[in-house]
């Protein structure tokens, strides 16, 4: 990246040299051509030294800068100045501004310059280069913040390049600031909620820069609503001894407090440092009123609370925080159960989650038994909602749609639960909508199809005022699954309620521009559902339909972005054995795309075919005449796509290239590197770079290179 930003700031330069002296001499533009950076945020600790890094962004190639930066010399004293990483081999020089320059920023008093020029024909340019550290020594007390700023007078903050200068509106500043922190501060989380009778943890935490040998903390609290109990090691402080008086000799002062407990926590070895270390743990027993809230805090009085590093410096006063907590006494606690069945049936539903909302928030699953329980609830209100996704067996078939068809022409009736699953589009009728919608859905589409493949519940949702242990159980259905399957299933295959049956492709015919491909039922036996799967190429698979060979034959035909084209169809009056079900139909030009033509699944009359079992038809494509590379398929595309290329049967065996760039000429990806045979090639790229990393949002380009064929063609990845 680096040798990137020095190759353009050469061709800048070498631009600049070109252009008239007099223009370069003109005004800048309001539009900033540089800015100069300090990070907001910084901290440091009394005594200690805090490095400040300079950033600088630029689009015109520099080789010198003068800054003046100022800070409040209350807190902070500038100790020097040394060349960041990214100008190695400048040269830096620091000083107070002669003659001296007003301060310009507020809460600053001090300010120093700092020179930075290139001593051996080095530039920066590019974004966020680190040019510079300022070192200062921390030197006020905890708690005070300083800013670091660029003073903004044109004569005391420019940059230059052997041409031009840079100044005023040309330059843009993003200024940073530096904070003393403590050296340690002790914490108890706030707002625990605490039913009576209840065990209390509450964690002890310590945020320390230098490492904690010896912590004594004395803590209080309010004895009419907590008891304490006991404390113990934080799990951060396993090799810590600890000692607990439950009732020094002197009284607490924190307000609302009538109690308090001495903990003192020590280790002979590596001490305690960093940020949120849990050191302690207090147990309390929440014995007081419902409702009422009650404090737990740290004894301030330097002499009570003081901690001691390693080396026993003592830090307290200032050099000490606090954050204190409190409590709160809820009701006591109670549970609520019940259990999930599928329909009016006794089979359970696993994995069903029940969502209880209220005064706190739960959530269960059911198990195997389709059983929940949610422990330990506050009295009150709530609402409880069951949901559940996934898991549907392939329960939805061919079949439910018959049944659906069947009963939207007044053949056949569904009752309960059936009748329930049946209305796939919620309207309160069953019509052939709903029987479309199921095809749709087992087509693999993810439109029109109603909310097929949804759980519902009975009840949708229940509120309930939980005062003592409660039972709530449910009813769910899986939408789609008329013929209730998915309780016979348990996950196994399902016998079908209908006779076996097969399919098979049959003779081609071409009638003008169209190829039409047969398909029909096998001999076993009459074809009342069929769901197909076949692999195509982008070309065919777009334009590829369906058409039935009678009118009572209801279809649904999807191509998805895995290439695959999904046939859905059924009929109330069956297709005989031998009989046409109807044409595939495609262009004569994209049926010579076809170089093996079969199903990669079907099932048929809901029963699983296996590949031996479906009659297919080869069709031996056109070998290509020419070279050729296709446009990918989809795009944009997300997360993958599929490139088309051919090699012609004059090639033979041809050494193939087919990579991935970046817009700005960089390989990301090599697709195919080694020899292929003639034909039409279909490769997919699954969005990641050789790492195996996912590549961002962006265009990038394809290229083939194939003997003295070259070409290459742009494709989209939209995230």
């Amino acid at each position: 990246m680096k040798r990137a930003f020095f190759y353009s700031a050469v061709a800048w330069l070498c631009l600049a040299v070109s252009w008239p002296r007099a223009l370069l001499s003109q005004e800048s533009t309001a539009v900033a051509q540089a800015t100069l950076a300090i990070p907001a945020g910084l901290s440091g600790f009394p005594g200690d030294t805090l490095t400040v890094p300079v950033f600088i962004s630029t689009i015109a190639p520099l080789n010198a800068a003068q800054l003046l930066v100022e800070f409040d010399g209350k807190d902070f004293s500038f100790l020097d100045a040394t060349a960041g990483p990214d100008a190695f081999g400048f040269i830096i020089a620091s000083s107070a501004p002669q003659p001296p320059i007003k301060v310009a920023t507020p809460g600053a008093t001090e300010n120093v310059s700092i020179r930075l020029a290139s001593g051996n024909a080095r530039i920066l340019f590019g974004s966020d280069l680190n040019i510079l550290f300022l070192r200062f020594k921390v030197a006020g007390a905890a708690g005070g913040s300083s800013p670091f700023a660029f003073n903004p007078d044109s004569t005391a903050t420019f940059l230059t390049s052997n041409l031009i200068i840079l100044r005023g509106a040309d330059v843009q500043f993003n200024h940073g600031s530096g904070t003393i922190s403590n050296l340690a501060t002790l914490s108890i989380p706030g707002g625990f909620s605490i039913a009576k009778a209840e065990t209390l943890f509450v964690p002890v935490r310590l945020s320390s820069a230098k490492p904690v040998g010896v912590a004594q903390m004395v803590f209080e609290y309010d004895g009419s609503d907590l008891k304490f109990l006991n404390a113990s090691a934080g799990p951060d402080a396993p090799d810590f001894s600890i000692f607990v008086e439950p009732s020094p000799n002197f009284s607490p002062t924190a307000p609302g407090t009538d109690k308090n407990v001495l903990l003192s926590l020590y280790s002979g070895g590596a001490g305690l440092a960093g940020d949120d270390k849990t050191a302690a743990t207090l147990i309390f027993l929440a014995t007081g009123e419902i409702g009422g809230n009650s404090p737990i805090a740290f004894d301030r009085r330097s002499q009570h609370t003081v901690l001691s590093t390693v080396d026993l410096v003592e830090l307290a006063g200032a050099d000490l925080a606090f954050r204190n907590g409190d409590a709160t006494i809820l009701p006591p606690l109670v549970n609520l159960s019940g259990k999930v069945f599928y329909g009016n049936s006794a089979s359970p539903v696993s994995g069903a989650m029940l969502a209880l909302s209220g005064l706190s928030n739960f959530t269960s699953t059911t198990d195997a038994t389709g059983a929940y329980r949610i422990r330990k609830i506050t009295q009150g209100s709530y609402a409880l909602r069951p949901s559940k996704t996934g898991d549907r067996r392939g329960a939805i078939q061919g079949s439910d749609a018959l049944l659906i068809l069947r009963a939207a022409a007044l053949i056949d009736s569904l009752q309960g639960d059936a009748q329930i699953s049946a209305d796939v589009t919620r309207d309160g009728r069953l019509t052939v909508s709903d029987a479309l919608a199921v095809l749709r859905f087992l087509a693999a589409q993810t439109t029109g199809v109603g909310q097929t493949g949804a759980w519902i519940f009975q009840p949708q949702s229940f509120s309930l005022f939980i005062q003592s242990d409660s039972a709530q159980s449910f009813k769910t259905f899986l939408l789609g699954d008329v013929n209730g399957s998915w309780a016979a299933s348990n996950g196994l295959n399902k016998p079908s309620h209908l006779p076996f049956a097969s399919i098979k492709l049959g003779e081609r015919r071409e009638d003008g521009e169209n190829v039409y491909l047969t398909l029909q039922a096998g001999k076993e036996g009459q074809v009342f559902t069929a769901l197909a799967d076949l692999a195509l190429p982008a070309n065919v698979g777009n334009e590829m339909r369906f058409v039935p060979a009678t009118t009572d034959i209801i279809s649904v035909t999807h191509f998805d972005a895995k290439q695959d084209w999904h046939l859905a169809l059924a009929t109330i009056s069956g297709v005989a054995p031998e009989g046409k079900i109807g044409d595939l139909v495609m262009s004569r030009a994209t049926a010579g795309d076809l170089q093996n033509l079969q199903f990669k699944k079907a099932e048929v009359n809901d029963w699983p075919q296996k590949l031996t079992d479906v009659e297919t038809r080869d069709e031996t494509a056109a070998i290509p005449t020419e070279y050729a590379l296709l446009q990918n398929y989809p795009n944009p595309f997300n997360p993958a796509t599929w490139i088309t290329f051919g090699i012609p049967a004059r090639a033979g065996e041809t050494e193939v290239r087919l990579e991935i760039f970046s817009v700005d000429g960089k390989l990301v990806r090599s697709l195919v590197k080694g020899k292929l045979t003639p034909g039409t090639h279909r490769v997919q790229w699954d969005g990641r770079d050789a790492t195996g990393a996912f590549v961002p949002t962006g265009i990038y380009f394809y290229r083939i290179r194939a003997n003295k064929f070259t070409a290459s063609r742009k494709l989209m990845l939209v995230k």
